[in-house]
Parts: structure tokens; sequence; C-alpha cells
């Protein structure tokens, strides 16, 4: 009988030390679970830090570019109106200068 009462809070004794090994293993698994938790959060934000900084980049350089084709197409669309401007002005000019030497 003392055998088998002695057997049995062995088996007691071995299984509270498993008990604790597994808690033990639970608590280093969380903490390692964390930490990488928290890695792939911190490489998260950096990546999406470093992808908004090429957005931006990108639509300032678009940006760029499409306010100097804009400013380019307006330079000569100025031009032109100032051409037609001029010649129309020219041959108003003359259409006066002729009706004022046909009416003299």
């Amino acid at each position: 009988m003392l055998d088998v009462l002695s057997k049995v809070k062995q088996s007691e004794e071995a299984a509270q030390q498993l008990i604790g090994e597994a808690q033990q293993k639970a608590v280093a698994i969380r903490a390692d679970a964390q930490k990488q938790g928290k890695a792939i959060l911190d490489n998260a934000k950096s990546d999406a830090a470093r992808l908004s900084e090429e957005t931006i980049s990108h639509a300032r350089s678009d940006a760029q570019t499409w306010l100097e084709n804009s400013r380019s197409a307006s330079e000569n669309e100025c031009r032109t109106m100032a051409e037609k401007s001029q010649e129309k002005l020219t041959a108003a000019a003359n259409l006066i200068a002729e009706r004022i030497v046909n009416t003299l």
C-alpha cells in the first residue's frame, strides 16, 4: 500500500513538474510571439513610411512635369495668340490707313 501511495505521489510530483514546464514554455512562447509581432509591426510601419515617401516623391515629380508641360503649352498658346493679335492689329491699322487715304 505504501508503494502505491509513493507511486501516486511521484506521479503527482511529475505531473506538477510537467505543468510547471508547460507554463514556462507557454510564457516563453508568448514572449517570443509578442517580440516577433512587434518586429513585424515595426517592419510594416517602416515599409508603409517608405512607400508613402516614394508615392509622395512620384506625385511631386509628376506634378512638376505636368506644371512644366502646362507652362510650355500656355506660353505657346500665348505666343500664337499674340502673333494673331499682331496680324489683326496690322490688318486693322492698314484698313484704317486705307480708309483715311480714300477719304482724302
